[in-house]
């Protein structure tokens, strides 16, 4: 899947979370990693995660702490000097 920098130097977090109302609030969250240029590396999935029972926001929230948890922990990047979260909330 490419999608179009938002920032060309910046690494962007894409995130999603779900609650499936009718099935005893199942839940879960993911989010995947989208590399500047200039670095090389394909994107990739970087959380993927759920859980018995929560709500779409508490979903949506814990895909973007995970995700913002995995940056954390895997930097430093070459010239990258921010991150973007995408969401849809």
């Amino acid at each position: 899947m490419a999608l179009r920098m938002l920032d060309p130097r910046a690494l962007q977090i894409h995130t999603d979370g779900s609650c499936y109302v009718e099935q005893d609030r199942i839940s879960g969250c993911a989010a995947f990693v989208v590399f500047p240029d200039h670095l090389g590396l394909p994107e990739f999935q970087i959380v993927d995660y759920g859980c018995a029972e929560s709500t779409n926001i508490r979903m949506e929230l814990m895909a973007c702490a995970k995700g913002l948890k995995w940056a954390i922990e895997n930097e430093p990047w070459q010239d990258v000097a921010r991150i973007y979260i995408v969401t849809d909330l």
